[in-house]
């Protein structure tokens, strides 16, 4: 019996050492959960951000790819759609001008008909756009081949 109470007191005196090595492990594990809870947390709010974004974008007629290079560092939904309406400007002008660039120019004939291809972008067409403008428009087709 004397045997069991010194092994009983001598296992007592190393238990404070192994709660406190518990308590700095728990502590440690703690820790490490808070800052991966954070990461989540930031995680979950850049994907959200980013919906936002493209849900934005897309309602304005702006490809929802372009959600990215808005995003930036946006604090609030309010500054990511300044951003948003500022870039959807600034791309609706552009792409109104790359229209209007390309936009084909129309010279009238005699007789009033309008021809809207000039005979040197009629060569540099490929072969199956003169076929479609051979079944669809045969008389600018020959005015074209002349």
């Amino acid at each position: 019996m004397e045997i069991l109470k010194s092994n009983i007191n001598s296992n007592s005196s190393d238990l404070p050492e192994f709660n406190q090595k518990s308590e700095n492990d728990l502590s440690a594990e703690n820790e490490q959960l808070k800052a991966e809870l954070e990461t989540l947390k930031a995680e979950k709010r850049e994907r959200e951000i980013h919906k936002t974004a493209s849900d934005m974008l897309s309602e304005k007629g702006v490809p929802a790819e372009f959600a990215e290079f808005v995003i930036g560092h946006c604090a609030d939904n309010d500054e990511l759609e300044s951003k948003i309406n500022a870039f959807a400007e600034i791309f609706s002008k552009e792409t109104a001008k790359i229209k209007n660039e390309f936009a084909p120019t129309v010279t009238p004939l005699c007789g009033g008909r309008v021809k809207t291809l000039t005979r040197e972008q009629f060569l540099n067409m490929p072969m199956s756009e003169r076929q479609r403008l051979f079944e669809t428009d045969r008389e600018l087709y020959f005015e074209l081949v002349k």
